[in-house]
């Protein structure tokens, strides 16, 4: 507050600030404008949420599980189709269940491979659109089962987080 003529008045929103405060009540911006932020620039906004390891944790997790189970569906597809023929269902039934089988399988890796691309990006930090994305679509081709509502709020606490990303500005 070196200058006289901002000594009294946020530079960020123009509301009133008393010589006592170290923040302006109304926006939080430093009252001396030069708070520095984890960049080595100023900073004149609030602090941002950071949930991008909880994120990447989670992301992870799904990620590993859902590759898991898709492969293993997708390999099993014969040996489905074998059993449900030798339980007497007709070919073309044995078939189609065979095939839905191996079908969910690629889902559920699609949907692992890009919860994998989504934290990897939360944990650096960087390319936020394609983390958002990847996670969203990754959440959307989940919801075959519940695990897709949770990939959701996984995508909310993303998007929250989307101010630590390096390069994002509002």
């Amino acid at each position: 507050m070196e200058d006289d003529n901002n000594s009294n008045f946020c530079m960020k929103c123009g509301s009133a600030i008393h010589e006592s405060d170290t923040f302006c009540p109304s926006c939080g911006t430093s009252a001396s404008g030069d708070v520095p932020n984890s960049y080595g620039g100023s900073n004149n906004r609030q602090p941002v949420a950071d949930y991008t390891n909880t994120v990447f944790i989670l992301c992870i997790i799904w990620g590993v599980f859902a590759l898991f189970i898709g492969i293993s569906l997708m390999t099993s597809v014969d040996a489905v189709r074998d059993a449900l023929i030798e339980a007497k269902f007709s070919y073309a039934d044995a078939d189609y269940f065979a095939n839905l089988f191996g079908t969910v399988g690629i889902i559920f890796a699609v949907s692992g491979v890009l919860s994998i691309v989504a934290g990897i990006f939360s944990k650096m930090k960087r390319n936020f659109i394609i983390a958002f994305i990847a996670c969203l679509l990754s959440s959307i081709i989940a919801l075959v089962g519940v695990f897709g509502i949770i990939g959701l709020i996984i995508t909310y606490f993303l998007y929250k987080s989307r101010y630590a990303f390096k390069g994002y500005n509002k």
